[in-house]
């Protein structure tokens, strides 16, 4: 036994202290109810739950921040909710406008004035709504990229290039360099500007200079004259002028790439044609055919391929007869024309024309004569506009009679006006084309016209004012002795696109980083929806603003549908919040709540031990006493 030192008590008094923590940490998880009090107790579960609770944390203000954008889509709902209403009264009061047999001036007025205070509302709704201060409609937009939508293509310019009308346009000086070969002028155009290129029937090459662009900016509308870019120093055999205008519109959604690369691939087709003097004849050789009109172009080409100048008086280029016209004899046969050509050296060549085209369109554009001289382009929106229309029923006699009677085609006899044209092409191949047209009018029938038409047994062509075959003056000589260059249209297509002003928000509907979902809606106003014109003066202006209203219907039905889908995919996400952080929180719960029964018999073990700790330090502690007793 020693005294020095008590190894019993020391052993007993440090399990004590042990017993003492343990019991401590054990109340202090107890009273708190974590698991985890201090990194001490569980660092890495520490780390673990405090990265689940900022998910779980970020999960519930998600979750408020998409049930305030659900409260953003449904105000933004309900205003277009009474734009629908207010745009549903325009189209009833757009029909009810259309009734012209009933509606007066003043009728048609009153209707007018609702109308215009049913758009200012519209308008004001789109001003005005808002959201906790944040106006719904006026908000920074952006322009949608062009997206492809499908096969309709759009020009990025249009582009016309049209030369001076006159006698004198094309003379033996100068026509073969300003007449392109394969009727072609080649455009080549950079950031800098235009410069036109061709090769003339002389086999040279002509460049003008540099056709700069208004204010240096591509996009602006072109319109120059070619003969003030062409350097007659160089090229003196274009002294006398080569007139051509060209001008250029450029689509608002083109970029200047796009214009310049537009530019760059037109090619423009031109034609030089020559407008003769044309005597028509009946069977008696008169030369008056009541009406009955003709005319015949030439084209530059064939003239130049022939080596004949139309320009020169005592050159006969066709000569028909009194009876050079062949009359069908049944509804299977065809109407043609046969000329006699004279060569250059003295010889001649028969040219006959094919079967003519017939067509038929009319300047009524009355109410009566819709679906038979016209109809509309489109009934929807946009654009709603009336257009002549046109009928090619084909070649024969049979073909004219099926055209114009009810078993074949518009029936146009029957229309309430008849006030119309009836047009017959025949073309001489490779050379011009022959046109015959007569009127129709309102006393007139199937028969009359064709009977008319009958009347023409023979045609000539001159080329001079005072020449004609008989040596006498033609007496209906309305078209002239002329040479006019025409440069067709040419459109560029780029692609048909979704092209918008839009307003994006973005939401944050998750826990982290770029975890936002865009609200996308369109920026709305009257101009935007197509309703900033609409009147109801006239039918037709009724008729476009019953489809305007529709087309705004079409747009705004669009963005409540949007608006109606976000809501919903938005009441998923709070959804899918809530119980991701529910399950979070459970996860959270395991590592960092306390166990309570487990943590209560861990309790109740470390009081026993404490106690037993206790009792044992006692004891020790009489060992010393029991020592000095053996010293007495």
């Amino acid at each position: 036994m020693i005294i020095q030192h008590n190894l019993l008590s020391m052993n007993a008094n440090r399990n004590l202290g042990i017993s003492n923590n343990k019991k401590s940490k054990s109340s202090e998880k107890l009273a708190s109810g974590f698991n985890i009090n201090r990194a001490a107790d569980d660092a890495a579960g520490l780390k673990i739950s405090e990265k689940m609770r900022s998910q779980i944390r970020g999960l519930n203000q998600a979750t408020e921040n998409v049930d305030t954008a659900i409260s953003y889509v449904k105000v933004a709902d309900g205003a277009l909710s009474e734009v629908t209403d207010l745009l549903q009264r325009i189209r009833e009061l757009s029909v009810q406008a259309s009734n012209v047999a009933v509606n007066n001036i003043e009728d048609r007025q009153a209707i007018q004035d609702e109308i215009s205070q049913l758009r200012n509302e519209i308008e004001r709704i789109f001003n005005d709504t808002e959201f906790n201060k944040k106006r719904i409609w006026r908000q920074p937009i952006n322009p949608v990229d062009p997206v492809q939508i499908g096969t309709t293509r759009q020009p990025a310019i249009t582009l016309s290039a049209t030369s001076e009308t006159s006698r004198n346009i094309i003379n033996n000086t100068n026509r073969d360099a300003m007449a392109p070969q394969s009727n072609l002028y080649t455009l080549t155009a950079d950031e800098n500007g235009i410069v036109v290129s061709w090769t003339g029937y002389n086999g040279k090459n002509y460049t003008s200079d540099l056709i700069p662009y208004p204010n240096d900016d591509p996009l602006q509308p072109l319109n120059v004259d070619l003969d003030n870019y062409v350097n007659k120093t160089t090229y003196p055999e274009l002294s006398t002028g080569i007139h051509m205008t060209i001008a250029y519109s450029v689509n608002n959604i083109a970029t200047k790439e796009e214009v310049i690369d537009a530019i760059n691939h037109i090619g423009m087709h031109s034609s030089v044609n020559s407008y003769e003097l044309i005597q028509l004849y009946d069977e008696n050789g008169n030369t008056s055919i009541p009406g009955v009109g003709a005319a015949v172009d030439i084209n530059y080409e064939a003239e130049l391929t022939w080596d004949r100048d139309m320009e020169q008086g005592d050159t006969t280029f066709m000569q028909g007869s009194l009876t050079n016209m062949h009359i069908p004899t049944d509804d299977s046969d065809t109407w043609n024309l046969t000329f006699t050509m004279k060569n250059n050296d003295g010889t001649t060549s028969t040219v006959t024309t094919n079967p003519p085209t017939i067509t038929y369109w009319s300047t009524d554009l009355t109410p009566s004569g819709e679906g038979t001289w016209w109809h509309w382009s489109n009934p929807n929106y946009p654009p709603v506009h009336q257009i002549r229309d046109t009928y090619s029923p084909g070649t024969t006699q049979g073909a004219f009679r099926s055209a114009v009677n009810a078993t074949g085609g518009p029936n146009i006899f029957d229309s309430a006006t008849k006030t119309g044209f009836i047009q017959m092409d025949f073309r001489i191949p490779n050379i011009g084309n022959v046109t015959i047209t007569t009127a129709v009018g309102p006393s007139d029938t199937e028969q009359t016209v064709l009977d008319r038409i009958r009347k023409v047994h023979g045609a000539d062509v001159y080329n001079s004012e005072n020449q004609n075959q008989d040596g006498g003056a033609i007496s209906n000589s309305s078209f002239g002795n002329w040479k006019t260059l025409n440069y067709n249209n040419v459109e560029v297509p780029i692609f048909s696109s979704e092209h918008e002003d839009y307003i994006s928000l973005n939401i944050q509907s998750g826990a982290n980083p770029y975890q936002a979902v865009e609200l996308k809606y369109r920026y709305l106003d009257n101009a935007t929806i197509g309703i900033q014109h609409m009147e109801v003066d006239t039918y037709e202006h009724s008729q476009e603003t019953l489809a305007a209203a529709d087309k705004a219907l079409t747009i705004v039905l669009g963005e409540r549908s949007r608006f109606g889908a976000y809501q919903n995919r938005f009441e998923h996400i709070c959804a899918i919040n809530c119980i991701s952080a529910e399950n979070a929180q459970s996860a959270e719960s395991l590592i960092r709540d306390t166990d309570m029964d487990s943590e209560m018999d861990q309790f109740s073990k470390e009081k026993i031990l404490e106690n037993a700790s206790m009792s044992m330090l006692a004891q020790a502690n009489q060992q010393s006493a029991r020592v000095l007793q053996l010293l007495q």
